[in-house]
Parts: C-alpha cells; sequence; structure tokens
C-alpha cells in the first residue's frame, strides 16, 4: 500500500493526479497482489486455518523441528569436506562451506525451491551414477569410500552436472535433466575408471559382503 500511495502522489505532484474511483482502483489491485502473494507463501496459510495466536507456537516449532536434520546435514558435510580435503584444516574448509551457507540463506537465495530442487537432481544424477558403475565394476558390493580427492568422481560430478544446469547455462532444455546428468556421469566415471583416474578404495570389512542382487 505505501508503494501505491507514493506512486498516486508521484502523479499529483507532476499535475496526473488520478481521479477517486482510479485511485481506489490501484490500492484495491495493490491489495489483491499482496494477499495473492501471501497465499502462494504455505505458512501463510497458517494463521488463516488455526489462527494467528497458534500459527506463532506451530512456525516455533517448526524451527525446532528442523534443527535435527540441518545438523544431521552439517554434520555429513563437515565429514565429506574432511575426508575429501584431508591436507586442509577442517576449520577452513567447513567454515567456508557454513559462509557460504549463511550466505544463502540470508540472501533467501534458496527461497527458490523449484530453483533449488533443480540443483540438486543436477548434482545428485551423476554422483548416483558413478556410484552405480563403481558398485557394478566391483562385483556388485560396495568396495568401500575412496581414498582422498577421487578425480574420477570429480570429473564425472562436474561434466554430469553441466549437463543437468545445461538449460541454464545455455537456455537450451535437455528432456529429462537429471536423469541425462545421471547417464553421463556414469558413462564419464566409466571411462575414467578405465584410465586409472580413480584413486585407491579404502578397505572396511562391510564393504567384503558379497550383495544379494
Amino acid at each position: 500500500m505505501a508503494d501505491v500511495d507514493a506512486r498516486i502522489e508521484t502523479l499529483t505532484a507532476a499535475g496526473k493526479a488520478p481521479s477517486g474511483d482510479a485511485a481506489d482502483k490501484m490500492r484495491e489491485s495493490a491489495q489483491v497482489g499482496a494477499a495473492s502473494q501471501a497465499l502462494l507463501r504455505t505458512t501463510s496459510l497458517l494463521g488463516i486455518v488455526v489462527g494467528e495466536g497458534a500459527a506463532k507456537w506451530m512456525m516455533f516449532l517448526l524451527a525446532l523441528a528442523a534443527f535435527p536434520p540441518a545438523c544431521f546435514s552439517s554434520f555429513i558435510a563437515a565429514n565429506s569436506f574432511k575426508t575429501t580435503l584431508p591436507n586442509v584444516n577442517p576449520f577452513i574448509s567447513v567454515g567456508i562451506g557454513a559462509a557460504v551457507s549463511i550466505i544463502l540463506a540470508v540472501t533467501h537465495v534458496v527461497g527458490d525451491a523449484i530453483g533449488v530442487f533443480v540443483i540438486i537432481g543436477a548434482s545428485f544424477g551423476p554422483i548416483c551414477g558413478a556410484m552405480f558403475v563403481d558398485y557394478w565394476l566391483s562385483g556388485k558390493r560396495w568396495s568401500g569410500p575412496r581414498a582422498g580427492f577421487n578425480p574420477a568422481g570429480w570429473i564425472a560430478w562436474a561434466i554430469g552436472f553441466c549437463v543437468g544446469i545445461f538449460d541454464k547455462l545455455t537456455g537450451y532444455t535437455v528432456p529429462a535433466a537429471p536423469v541425462a546428468a545421471f547417464v553421463v556421469g556414469a558413462v564419464v566415471y566409466f571411462i575414467c575408471m578405465k584410465v586409472g583416474l580413480a584413486s585407491k578404495v579404502l578397505p572396511l570389512p562391510a564393504a567384503n559382503q558379497p550383495s544379494n542382487v
């Protein structure tokens, strides 16, 4: 509403003051637009469904419920950083990751759920493809984690990821982009494995158990 009133004042100062009905319609249109935007946010419906008082408590409980998965995913990410970059101080590698996460949250970039899931799909597609090939080449069993920096995995992920976000990079749409990223990641990882770009396997007792598949 403040923006609409400011616009009306600007028009009036310019000698183009809208009539009373026109000004009312401008305000009404702004209210409808604001209400529509509010309805598109799921959390905004809580106050309508359960009341404003209960909605505040539900939002508080929702924030508490978000802590366990957020902490667990951060723990997994920290371990991944330490495993992939063993020679880098974990405080630095994990700290950089945390700083990037904070920036993404503060700038509301992660608020674009569709865009975030597109990136996740493009990212995990080649990872799953590489895991599938590694599993298959190891006799249909998990051979164990790869030591340190695994060039084969990173090359497969980078190329597959570019395929997954090809439309964002070039504007051309790739049909079933996550599936295409999976296939490309699998093929590239297979080639990298055959030319010897994979790092050594860290043997684990549980990894030597044969699969029933």
